[in-house]
């Protein structure tokens, strides 16, 4: 028994040795497979498996497992020698295979070939290399090498893109992880530029994001210096968004933090980058214009340039703004992208309602940008507005809100039918802008009507109008800014047929002109006619008449006498 256990102890000792030399080599292995090093950003190569074959992990698998099938012979056979012998036998036969054949072929007869640069200390000594011709660079382990400064900077001094007998610029794409199929889609090229910096510019035409419609082009730009500075722009077919942009630099030793700086029609986004994952927020200039989660950024294949698409949310066929989705507060209105952000397509739900439009606008009340702001809310034109010299500011009635007030001189819906108009806009709640036109007329003779009304800007409830025909109340109905005035219990003539459709879109105002028909006593009446003047007129048309009758009759009782 104490043989069997000496024996015992010496086979589980050599067993531990090998098992723990093979956990090493395959950590190894696996580490230099599954590396992901994204501060370097290469190309790992067709190559990359460089070291064995795997024949020597088969190996020791082989001979641990005829170790533990030859222990059981080593106990149940009465000739301990020839169990021992066997087990030990085929064991340190295995072993010898494995450690032979692994490591052999792994590490001690791999030949790091001469066609790439030699390695001092996993350094690659670029500075003494001049095979350029025959470097196998597809194939050399960019991923196993090491950067420094100085070995960048040796790299880049051999760079020679005017040499013709070497075509430097596809080594150089390899080296930053530019693969071949994505190099050759973007029709990628090196140049040098003017302040001597080598330079890699691609250009990727018609390409569509998976997620919509949309298609553009998009311009990449690699700088080398210390640092590999990178650019990348995205401009949309037809110009359905703003140019964006973004930027980065990193180094290839992958120290130090990679800088970011992104751009939405010029004006800059928020940037940050997480190893070559891309975060961009440019929802200031466009709600929804920001990732929900990191984008990375892929350059091997043919089809990696969708990844440079920025993949807004705002971009996709089935978006919709959603109120309380928004951040108002962090809207740069000045720079707003009126063009795909239009608030008369916003879903805006019940809260919006009851908020106050001095809560969602963090402009100054006294700011140019204001009026601009509050008209893009009603739908109101420029031309409206400069037109009406249209002027903003804080509101000075008990809602405490923003006002807008405009005025249209001699505006005419014919030759016969002028007037000068006045309108103003207290936006207080969302729930509803109050409006109110005065219109005065120059030549029918009908006194000042106004009428007021609610723009509904959250759609939530129905407006309501009321009127007034020289100070008097008349009846009013609105749907959908189609107005209504009835005045004809003061006069006759003032009433609308049918309803006026009221248009802020138009540079011309005389939508707010009610389109009564003319009195019978305009011309005579410049003062504008009221109850009394046409009385009087009455009287002195009645008075005339009865002269003309007298007239007429004395000459027929004269004309028979004086014949």
């Amino acid at each position: 028994m104490k043989v069997k256990s000496i024996v015992l102890l010496v086979i589980l000792s050599t067993v531990a040795v090998a098992a723990k030399r093979v956990g090493e080599q395959a950590e190894v292995k696996d580490d230099r497979q599954l590396q992901e090093e994204p501060k370097k950003r290469i190309n790992w190569g067709d190559g990359m498996d460089n070291i064995g074959d795997g024949g020597f992990f088969d190996d020791i698998k082989d001979g641990l497992g005829d170790i533990f099938d030859n222990i059981t012979d080593v106990f149940d056979d009465n000739n301990l020698g020839d169990g021992l012998g066997d087990g030990l036998g085929d064991f340190i036969g295995n072993l010898t295979d494995g450690l032979g054949d692994g490591l052999g072929d792994g590490l001690g007869d791999f030949d790091w070939p001469d066609s790439w640069p030699s390695l001092n200390d996993g350094i690659v000594d670029w500075a003494n290399f001049d095979d350029w011709i025959d470097f196998d660079f597809d194939n050399f382990t960019w991923d196993l090498i090491d950067w420094d400064s100085s070995t960048w900077d040796d790299f880049l001094g051999d760079m020679d893109l005017d040499n013709p007998d070497v075509d430097f610029c596809p080594i150089l794409e390899t080296a930053i992880g530019i693969g071949k199929g994505f190099g050759i889609e973007g029709d990628c090229s090196c140049k040098e530029n003017d302040d001597g910096d080598i330079a890699i510019g691609c250009d990727f035409q018609n390409e569509c994001y998976n997620s919509s419609a949309l298609c553009g082009e998009v311009k990449l730009n690699y700088t080398m210096r210390d640092e590999i500075s990178v650019s990348a722009c995205v401009d949309l077919e037809n110009d359905s968004y703003p140019e964006v942009c973004f930027d980065y630099a990193y180094n290839m030793s992958g120290l130090g933090g990679h800088t970011c700086s992104a751009s939405y029609g010029g004006n800059a986004c928020e940037c940050s980058l997480d190893g070559f994952c891309l975060n961009l927020n440019c929802s200031m200039y466009l709600p929804g214009a920001a990732f929900d989660s990191c984008q990375l950024l892929e350059t091997v294949t043919e089809g990696d340039i969708i990844s440079w698409l920025p993949e807004f949310p705002a971009f996709g066929d089935d978006f919709s703004q959603v109120f309380d989705n928004i951040d108002w507060e962090v809207i740069d209105w000045e720079n707003l992208d009126t063009d795909n952000f239009n608030l008369g397509e916003i879903e805006w739900g019940s809260n919006a309602r009851e908020r106050r439009f001095g809560d969602i606008i963090n402009v100054d009340p006294a700011d140019d940008l204001m009026c601009p702001i509050l008209q893009s809310f009603i739908g109101m034109s420029t031309e409206f507005s400069s037109s009406g010299g249209c002027t903003c500011g804080a509101s000075e009635g008990e809602e405490q809100g923003l006002a807008m007030d405009c005025k249209f001189e001699n505006a005419c819906v014919d030759e016969t039918t002028c007037a000068s108009i006045g309108v103003s806009f207290e936006f207080a709640k969302l729930g509803g802008v109050q409006t109110e036109a005065c219109v005065n007329f120059a030549n029918d003779g009908h006194p000042e009507t106004c009428f007021a009304f609610e723009v509904d800007v959250a759609q939530t409830s129905t407006p309501t109008c009321f009127a007034t025909y020289g100070g008097k109340q008349c009846k009013c109905s609105i749907e959908d800014l189609c107005v209504a005035v009835d005045c004809s219990e003061h006069e006759p003539t003032a009433v609308v047929d049918t309803c006026q459709q009221i248009d802020f879109g138009s540079m011309d105002p005389i939508s707010f002109i009610p389109r009564f028909a003319e009195r019978r006593d305009a011309v005579d009446n410049p003062n504008g006619g009221n109850g009394d003047s046409t009385t009087e007129q009455l009287a002195a048309e009645s008075s005339a008449t009865t002269q003309r009758t007298t007239v007429l009759a004395t000459l027929l009782v004269l004309i028979p006498l004086l014949s």
